[in-house]
């Protein structure tokens, strides 16, 4: 199984931003973000979408790579 809220905080630290910074990014308020980032709130397709287009990585590299 996925775990989510590892990965989107290991890609988050790749990249450099704080949470509020990625919040932005991806056009949610940071407190659904932080949602998401702990586990408590599901990604969409969309925003899974939209995460790979900012870090240059497909969403099976991002979130079905091997941990």
């Amino acid at each position: 199984m996925i775990d989510v809220k590892v990965t989107l905080r290991k890609l988050r630290i790749e990249l450099d931003v704080t949470q509020k910074e990625f919040a932005k990014l991806i056009n949610l308020p940071v407190s659904t973000y932080r949602k998401k980032e702990n586990g408590e709130s599901k990604l969409s397709l969309e925003e899974a979408l939209l995460i790979s287009k900012i870090a240059n990585k497909s969403v099976d590299e991002i979130f079905l790579a091997s941990k």
